[in-house]
């Protein structure tokens, strides 16, 4: 029994041997330096505008999102701009940084 499983790991291994690319004895063209290369800057966001809120009776993070921002989607903002907010002893009073609304766009005209 013993031998059937060590003949089947070996199957097994052999079939899960790491592939090397050929070797050429051709030189591997050269790139030029980093310094010359030309890089495309990342396009450039403008920083969100975060209002101050005064933690209300009963509010949770998922409640100010909805009512402040919108959209529950905005819970995870809301803790990215907060690092060492404790969503679970949110305090009475206490002032946290949250996303500004976005404005809705216009209803199209008839």
């Amino acid at each position: 029994m013993l031998a059937a499983v060590i003949g089947l790991a070996g199957i097994f291994w052999s079939g899960c041997r790491r592939i090397r690319p050929p070797v050429t004895s051709q030189p591997v063209p050269k790139t030029k330096p980093a310094a010359t290369q030309a890089v495309s800057a990342p396009a450039s966001r403008p920083a969100p505008k975060l209002l101050e809120y005064k933690v209300r009776q009963g509010d949770t993070i998922r409640k100010i999102a909805v009512r402040e921002c919108g959209t529950s989607a905005a819970e995870w903002k809301i803790k990215k701009y907060n690092h060492d907010l404790d969503e679970k002893n949110l305090k009475v009073g206490q002032i946290i940084m949250i996303p500004e609304k976005k404005a809705k766009p216009a209803p199209p005209k008839k």
